[in-house]
């Protein structure tokens, strides 16, 4: 009987085997799709690798292109240039070179995708399509002075940091040492100066500018009250440029 048992238990697990009764399908050949998740669709390596260094700034448009800068630092001294990629990582184009060695800004995409950076002392805008230079704006050398109309204020300084208003307006401000004037600026995007404020930002924003709700720009600034020296959150109306 014993041995009946263990042939019939046999024969059982067998034909289970052999028949497959699970009512389930068996899985189709995976999606080699879905298996290549995660894997290296493509790397891009910059040519001329002896002059340039790519900068930590990377912007997509809507055209899908991405776009980065390349500059040669305090190495090459070769001047920061915008670079576009298709979604195949092939170069698109390349603009102008900057007015500087290393951009002074996040790369800024507009609504029309306009791409925007700064240089040392000029802001960019390039043809999102074929990286054309459509306008180019420069920080004025002097501007009137509103204690004194008479005389003129020297405001020539370095450019630093960029926003991008949801009416469309560009704003960015100079920053670091030097004997200027700083000034937040508002620039269209048509490329002309919409307003300044040589109040607004002591001596300089201490970060970027951030666009919030109600068209009000966010930055800190340093001794921008010299009542209370330090560091000082500002919040300023983009639209007429003074200080809410």
């Amino acid at each position: 009987m014993l041995l009946i048992s263990l042939f019939l238990i046999f024969a059982f697990y067998s034909c289970d085997d052999i028949l497959n009764n699970d009512d389930t399908d068996p899985d189709p050949d995976p999606d080699p799709i879905a298996t290549a998740v995660g894997d290296t669709l493509w790397i891009h390596s910059i040519e001329n690798q002896d002059k340039y260094f790519i900068n930590s700034s990377l912007a997509i448009g809507q055209n899908g292109y991405l776009y980065y800068a390349v500059s040669g630092g305090t190495v090459w001294w070769s001047a920061a240039k915008i670079i576009a990629l298709n979604q195949e990582g092939q170069i698109m184009w390349e603009s102008e070179d900057t007015d500087a060695i290393g951009i002074h800004s996040e790369i800024m995409i507009g609504d029309d995708g306009t791409v925007y950076v700064l240089g040392a002392h000029r802001l960019y805008a390039f043809d999102p399509s074929n990286g054309a230079t459509k306008w180019i704006w420069e920080v004025p050398t002097t501007v009137p002075n509103p204690d004194n109309p008479q005389s003129d204020i020297y405001t020539y300084g370095e450019l630093n940091s960029l926003a991008l208003a949801d009416n469309g307006y560009i704003m960015t401000q100079t920053s670091g040492s030097g004997s200027y004037a700083r000034a937040i600026y508002c620039i269209n995007p048509d490329g002309n100066t919409v307003y300044y404020n040589l109040g607004a930002s002591g001596w300089g924003a201490e970060t970027g500018l951030f666009i919030g709700k109600n068209n009000t720009c966010y930055y800190y600034s340093r001794d921008i009250n010299f009542e209370v020296p330090g560091l000082s959150l500002v919040a300023l109306d983009v639209l007429s440029g003074s200080v809410k």
